[in-house]
Parts: C-alpha cells; sequence; structure tokens
C-alpha cells in the first residue's frame, strides 16, 4: 500500500476510535516508521512502503487506536526544542510545563546578575521524581549556555527505570553522570547499573557490611578521555566538603588535561531539599 493510501486509511481508523487529531496522529505515525518528510511525501504519495514498514505502520495505527499515547509508540516528546526519551515508566512532558523551565531559567538568570558570580557558589537545583529528566536536564542544558551560572542539579525518582531513561537523555543532550561505587566487602558494585536501589536497600535490611566512595581517579579521567574525544571541553563537578578531597584531588588530575577539564568546587556534599530549592530560585 503507498503512502497516501496509508494515511488516508490510518487517519480513518484513528477518528473511528476517537482518537484526538487523527490526521496529525496518522503522520507523525507515518513518519516514524518510513522516515519520509512532508516534502518527499508529496512529491510522491504514491510510493509504497516495504513489507516491513507496512507491517510496523500497522502495527502502530492498532496501537494508538488502543488509545496507547503516541510518544510512547514512537518512543520520543520534543520539550524545550530538545528530543526527550519517553516509555511506559515515565511521564510525557507537557508543553505547558514549559513555564515552569522558563520561569526558573530567568530567575537563575537574575540570580547569576545579581551575584555577577563574584561568590563563586554553585546553585544546586533538586528535582523531585524526576522521570524523564525533562525539566532538570532542560535546565542545565540552556542555563549552562551562561558563563555566569555555576549549577549542579540532582535527579531523584523512587523508580530505576525512571532514573535510566533520565541518565539516557542526560547523555544524549551532553550531560554525562559518573555513577558511585559501592563495596560489598570487596564485591564492587555501580549504583543503578550492577546495584539497584531495591537491592541497595535489601542488602542493608539484611545487615550487609556496605561501603562507598568518591569514583576513582581512574575512572574520573577515563570518562573525560571519553569525553574529551567528542567535545572540546570538560567541566566536572565533583561532590565536595571539607571532609572530603574530592575536589583537590580532581583538580590535580585536570592538570594533566591542560585547560580542557575545568574542575568547579561546589562546597557540599549534600543539601536538604528547603536549602536546594532556596539555592536554585
Amino acid at each position: 500500500m503507498n503512502l497516501k493510501r496509508n494515511l488516508e486509511r490510518a487517519a480513518g481508523e484513528l477518528m473511528a476510535a476517537g482518537v484526538p487529531e487523527p490526521d496529525l496522529d496518522a503522520w507523525y505515525l507515518l513518519e516514524y516508521v518510513t522516515g519520509v518528510s512532508r516534502a518527499a511525501y508529496f512529491a510522491d504519495p504514491g510510493r509504497e512502503l516495504t513489507e516491513a514498514q507496512q507491517e510496523s505502520f500497522d502495527a502502530c495505527v492498532k496501537k494508538r487506536a488502543g488509545r496507547i499515547p503516541l510518544q510512547h509508540i514512537t518512543g520520543t516528546q520534543e520539550f524545550m526544542g530538545l528530543s526527550f526519551r519517553v516509555n511506559e515508566h515515565v511521564l510525557i512532558p507537557r508543553q505547558d510545563t514549559e513555564i515552569l523551565v522558563e520561569e526558573a531559567l530567568k530567575m537563575l538568570k537574575k540570580r547569576a546578575v545579581a551575584a555577577d558570580n563574584r561568590d563563586g557558589r554553585t546553585t544546586e537545583i533538586l528535582d523531585l521524581c524526576t522521570g524523564s529528566g525533562c525539566i532538570l536536564l532542560s535546565v542545565l542544558h540552556y542555563a549552562g549556555q551562561n558563563e555566569h551560572m555555576n549549577l549542579r542539579g540532582t535527579g531523584s525518582d523512587l523508580s530505576g527505570q525512571a532514573l535510566e531513561t533520565a541518565r539516557g537523555n542526560a547523555e544524549r543532550l551532553g550531560i554525562r553522570v559518573l555513577p558511585m561505587p559501592f563495596y560489598k566487602k570487596d564485591e564492587l558494585f555501580y549504583e543503578d547499573i550492577t546495584l539497584t536501589q531495591e537491592e541497595f536497600y535489601q542488602r542493608l535490611a539484611e545487615d550487609a557490611d556496605i561501603s562507598t566512595s568518591q569514583p576513582s581517579p581512574a575512572d574520573v579521567m577515563e570518562l573525560w578521555e571519553e569525553l574529551l574525544e567528542e567535545y572540546d571541553e570538560v567541566i566536572h563537578i565533583p561532590m565536595s566538603s571539607g571532609l572530603s578531597s574530592s575536589c583537590e584531588t580532581a583538580i590535580m588530575l585536570s592538570i594533566e588535561f591542560d585547560v580542557r577539564v575545568h574542575v568547579v568546587d561546589n562546597q557540599l556534599i549534600s543539601v536538604t531539599q528547603r536549602q536546594c530549592v532556596m539555592d536554585a530560585f
């Protein structure tokens, strides 16, 4: 079946199923499966779909007619001009939520101008129930383009699957997370990679002997080297306080990278939720 007939048939099926904006959803599904642009469609609406494309398109239309959200079918949603991966483990970013991000950016800009970055303090942002991470990552992405802003963001969620989704979105935006190492006796685990939150709390309930530390210098330098293959510079923000030498260690390591690695001392290892919100705004 060709592009035009598929588009018309899908729109009719979605309308009959009571799907809002059936014409638009039918187009998005056709574009998702075939990769065809509007221009290419109008240039050759009679182009036939391959057998694999036809099967995939029919399956997608059936799912949408069953009221599965369009974004969960395509796996993506635009938010603040950025593309975020979404799935059944996270809520779909809404356009009206962009107002929250825009207001946060305005407040952060006013704060940066007022302080003129003279105190060198890092603004901590805490995003509870972060889901796909769209709010936090959008703020970090756009505010990070202002040289007067020192930001550090933390996204928290009870769902390990949601955190994995947010971590993937962060990496696609050039924001990388170095996982915390945990040791059970002599066995090494990495937070939310080889040790889930559920397993961590289960082991604590069993009175397991668990310890943690900052990521090793080798892991830090390996990440820097990997990032510098793709980017010109890296900004590294270690968790630090008077009880930790993590920042001093990172500064020492960064010397080997000339001026391509910049280490920011946020002078904090943990903060309350109230203080995070006050500092952010």
